[in-house]
Formats: C-alpha cells, structure tokens, sequence
C-alpha cells in the first residue's frame, strides 16, 4: 500500500461509500442517509480541520481507503478514515501506513454510533483517553498513551 496526497471531494468519499451500506445505514455521523449526504457532511465537517492534509490510499493502482491528517499544536490527529469493504481484511497495513505517517502517537475521536471504528481502534491498540459531548452526540478520543484531556 501507498498513500497520495489528495483533495476531500464529494464524489471521492461518495464513490468510496456507496460500497458501505452499514456505514450509511448505521455508523457515519449523518446515518441513516444516502451516500452524498454522507459525504458532504464529511467535507463540510473537514473544512473546520486545522492545519489538515488528505490522503488517499492505493494497493496496486487501486483505491483502498483514504485519512485525513490534523495537527492541533503538539497533537497528531486522524481526522477521518475510510477503508473500502472489499480491502477490510488489509486493515493492520493501513494501521502500519498510519502508523509510518504520524511517527508517534495519534489521536482520533470517534462518535459512539461508530462502534466499528471504535473495535478498529482498539483493535490496533487504541486507548480510550477521553469522552466529549457536541451537538452530534459524544465523542470517544482514542490514543495510545497517557490520558490528554479530563
């Protein structure tokens, strides 16, 4: 796997998450919707990121997934990610590009409907450090390390 830097479009993540009905039905922030809802609200939500880069990643000239990268001062974060169904079972070298990426701890935070990314990270290792509350619901900060919020 290789990643590219690249640009959050619409029709990227929809073209990536028409593939995931679970994801639209259950698991992304805007769910139950259809996939351009969903993936509008995802570039919408990525337009506040600070300090941020997209990438996409590619297994043989194929997309397999896409992370957003944010830097809040000292503070690596994944702000979004996404792996197509059909690459799910190639997840602990996505996590292994992540990893090469960020070269350090990372932080992510993951709404409570989202329990698939929730087992995903923790899965790979991922600490729940912190628990937030905004207008969507509580968010779930993982990272592997000490607790860096109260």
């Amino acid at each position: 796997m290789n990643t590219q830097p690249s640009i959050a479009t619409v029709e990227l993540l929809k073209s990536c998450y028409e593939e995931d009905r679970a994801l639209l039905e259950q698991f992304h922030i805007a769910a139950p919707a259809d996939a351009e809802t969903c993936a509008r609200r995802t570039v919408e939500d990525l337009k506040n990121a600070v300090d941020f880069s997209f990438f996409t990643v590619h297994k043989n000239n194929d997309l397999v997934g896409f992370y957003g990268a944010e830097h809040l001062g000292n503070l690596k974060a994944l702000t979004s990610f996404f792996v197509r169904p059909r690459y799910r079972d190639s997840t602990d070298e996505f996590w292994s590009l992540l990893q090469a990426h960020f070269k350090g701890p990372f932080v992510s935070g993951l709404y409570n409907k989202n329990t698939r990314a929730i087992r995903f990270f923790e899965r790979q290792g991922g600490k729940l450090v912190c628990e937030l509350d905004d207008q969507d619901g509580r968010i779930y900060l993982f990272k592997s390390g000490e607790k860096i919020c109260h």
